[in-house]
């Protein structure tokens, strides 16, 4: 798929993006798990020439010669440049291995990867275990995972596609709620019933917050 990938890239202005999930249940349609390839530009806002919300963001960061993105700093990746010459191909997955040995058990659930003929970026993603960059605990994340899956990868260039969440009570009548509590700790339950009442209630205003829908699955920054 990376040699098909790398084929269009030569020939079309575009990025292409792949994710890969473990130990979770199938939270995502079968082609979120192929290479998808977008072409520029990636929305009708985006300057023609840097093709994508965040390209000069991107721009910047290859500039100055960085493997982190500043804008990301709360959670684990990397970033490398392709190196000119030889098979883009071989660098491109060269590159992924790499990520992969440098990350070690933080890619334990999987990965994202956004990659041009240019550059690689590779996320580690905390779907089971680890410390999420949100502070999300590991227990809620199995039912977070039903309401809100991992972001298709084209988040991390600054295209944020996320489902939407009814408000409920107390929310919908105004009222200021955080981003996800438990029944106990919404109704106020406490001591033995508590451990009864731990279904996760999401804020609707959490939709809105690329950030931290970025941060609930990637691990806290070391």
């Amino acid at each position: 798929e990376v040699a098909a990938a790398v084929a269009v890239l030569g020939g079309l202005r575009c990025l292409c993006t792949f994710m890969l999930l473990r130990n979770v249940k199938d939270h995502r349609f079968p082609l979120d798990y192929s290479i998808q390839v977008l072409p520029f530009p990636l929305t009708d806002k985006c300057d023609a020439q840097l093709g994508f919300p965040m390209g000069m963001v991107y721009t910047s960061v290859l500039e100055a010669g960085l493997s982190k993105i500043p804008v990301f700093k709360e959670f684990q990746h990397l970033m490398y440049s392709v190196p000119e010459g030889a098979s883009k191909t071989q660098q491109i997955l060269s590159i992924i291995e790499q990520c992969k040995v440098e990350v070690g058990d933080a890619c334990h659930d999987g990965y994202q990867v956004v990659f041009t003929l240019d550059w690689v970026l590779f996320v580690p993603l905390a779907l089971t275990q680890g410390e999420s960059a949100a502070g999300l605990p590991e227990e809620l994340r199995p039912q977070m995972l039903e309401l809100l899956p991992p972001l298709n990868p084209a988040a991390l260039v600054g295209v944020v596609m996320v489902p939407s969440i009814a408000p409920t009570f107390p929310e919908r009548v105004g009222a200021s709620v955080p981003l996800w509590r438990t029944q106990a700790e919404a109704e106020g339950i406490t001591g033995e019933a508590a451990k009864n009442a731990q279904d996760i209630r999401v804020s609707s205003g959490i939709t809105s917050l690329p950030k931290v829908l970025l941060q609930l699955y990637t691990h806290k920054a070391k």
